[in-house]
């Protein structure tokens, strides 16, 4: 198993690309190419905490395999996503998701033009 110090830079490093994907205006652009190119249901998924939290943990399951589950061979994958998720979760409980709210016109116009 991993040290404190190493499940702290996990935990950051889940926290900030979980953030960066849903709520920064970094992210914004990768938003948008969701909204442009994928389905209704990949525009909500983009601004979900919990489900970008899934991925993100299933990624970083290979960045840090020690920190997430030192034994097991695909535990570590199942159980990173489903901490990962659950820290997106919690904080989706805690935070609102302002970005929706400020992108919501463009995406409806986005999603407006793709019917087109």
């Amino acid at each position: 198993m991993g040290t404190l110090a190493e499940w702290f830079v996990w935990l950051i490093a889940v926290a900030a690309t979980i953030y960066l994907l849903t709520e920064s205006m970094v992210g914004r652009i990768w938003r948008f190419m969701i909204a442009r190119f994928g389905g209704d249901t990949f525009v909500v998924l983009a601004y979900c905490r919990a489900c970008t939290g899934w991925w993100v943990g299933l990624a970083y399951a290979q960045l840090f395999p020690h920190v997430a589950c030192p034994n097991a061979r695909y535990g570590r994958f199942l159980l990173s996503a489903a901490t990962s998720m659950m820290l997106g979760y919690v904080w989706s409980k805690l935070a609102s998701n302002d970005a929706y709210e400020a992108e919501k016109s463009v995406l409806l116009a986005i999603l407006r033009g793709r019917e087109a």
